[in-house]
């Protein structure tokens, strides 16, 4: 099991004005006393977490990008190590998802 204390959070609305999907980022506390930091999706409904199996859906591609694109804005990407994880870790190029990632990560990472 893990514990997870946000750092960061934007909201999005869904369709329901009651649920919120929130996209966090924080730091993963383990019972074995380590910790490492990652980002998750996780809905809300009237400002109480709803984890289902730890899984969140996305409605949609343009939510995802909606997102992202908020936390950009939030100055979540200004952070120099987050850019050099972020070239790190992106390096997948064979499918047409990943290639839009791919783009909007460069976008985020190549940002002033």
């Amino acid at each position: 099991m893990a514990r997870f204390k946000r750092i960061c959070e934007v909201q999005k609305v869904g369709d329901s004005k009651e649920w919120r999907l929130c996209f966090q980022y924080g730091t993963y506390h383990y019972d074995k006393g380590d910790s490492e930091n990652g980002f998750r999706f996780i809905w809300k409904e009237n400002d109480k977490l709803k984890p289902q199996r730890g899984q969140a859906r996305i409605p949609s591609l343009k939510d995802l990008f909606d997102m992202l694109a908020l936390a950009s804005k939030d100055g979540w990407f200004d952070n120099k190590d987050m850019k050099n994880e972020m070239k790190n870790e992106i390096k997948c190029e064979s499918y047409p998802y990943c290639l839009i990632v791919k783009l909007l990560s460069d976008i985020i990472i190549n940002q002033k």
